[in-house]
């Protein structure tokens, strides 16, 4: 089983990147989102998306931008590449629960970003293995995370 990190490089001039996250439910079939804040959404909104499909259906949906968006908004950032990580002993059930919960997290671009929402949703899906992902303390911007993986 897998998890994914998806990177969008251009969502900012100053080039510092946006990821959202992705892990497998069964063979083939993943749960896919993100916390994406739109212009002239309020942040409370968080726009926060969650969607299921298969690998194919995730990806195209992710590279076009095409999947739903928190705010009731149907199109949203596409991104531009991913990386997909083996899991052992992956929980679906846990992750789940925190990508739902991250509804409620809100978003502030130091220490509950992208990089940490990825990072929580991931760590619970690998059943708490701190080494699946890089800290997102240690990378100041999400591309840095994103190479590091």
């Amino acid at each position: 089983m897998h998890a994914a990190i998806f990177i969008n490089y251009t969502i900012d001039p100053l080039a510092q990147g946006h990821l959202a996250w992705a892990f497998e439910t069964s063979p083939g079939e993943f749960c896919y989102g993100g916390s994406e804040w739109h212009l002239g959404t309020s942040l409370e909104a968080n726009g926060v998306f969650i969607a299921h499909g298969t690998r194919r259906q995730m990806i195209a949906a992710m590279r076009s931008g095409r999947h739903p968006h928190g705010a009731g908004n149907n199109t949203s950032f596409p991104y531009d590449a991913y990386k997909f990580i083996p899991v052992q002993n992956p929980h679906p059930s846990k992750a789940l629960q925190l990508a739902e919960e991250s509804k409620r997290w809100g978003y502030f671009v130091i220490a509950n970003n992208c990089m940490d929402h990825a990072h929580k949703i991931i760590t619970a899906y690998a059943n708490g293995d701190l080494n699946v992902l890089p800290w997102p303390s240690a990378k100041l911007r999400p591309v840095d995370f994103f190479n590091k993986i």
